[in-house]
């Protein structure tokens, strides 16, 4: 078989940035479990194209917002004043790994929650965007 479909999950802990309207700044820890399935196809060389979708949950520890030069705590709830702590998304991840195991693969996480309790305002996040360079273990095998 050349080709083949798996789950590939995993558990992050990201440390970023938000902003909104491009004057409000938020700095939000948080913990990230995508779980993108993926589709791998081996060619005759033993090189692997891959290509997966999935959601990605996101819980956030705790975090900064600024504004105007003053930084205060994140409250976290249900209130207008308050962040919502869960965030539902989606990966897209894809890559290409060499037979001799190296793999190069990007990858982009989207929040699709309005993280704010504040009426007409929509804040989302794009949890990551990333490249990495890596090597898989064994034959045969793919990010």
């Amino acid at each position: 078989m050349n080709h083949f479909l798996a789950v590939r999950p995993s558990v992050l802990f990201r440390a970023g940035k938000l902003s909104y309207e491009g004057w409000d700044e938020f700095k939000l820890n948080r913990v990230s479990v995508p779980v993108p399935i993926m589709y791998s196809h081996i060619f005759n060389n033993n090189s692997t194209i891959f290509a997966g979708l999935g959601p990605n949950f996101m819980y956030t520890l705790s975090g900064k917002y600024s504004y105007d030069g003053i930084t205060e705590d994140i409250q976290f709830g249900k209130g207008e004043g308050e962040m919502k702590r869960m965030d539902i998304g989606v990966q897209i991840k894809g890559g290409y790994q060499f037979a001799n195991g190296i793999a190069l693969s990007t990858f982009f996480n989207f929040g699709a929650t309005n993280l704010s309790n504040v009426d007409g305002q929509k804040l989302r996040s794009l949890d990551a965007v990333g490249f990495s360079v890596g090597w898989m273990f064994g034959s045969h095998s793919s990010e």
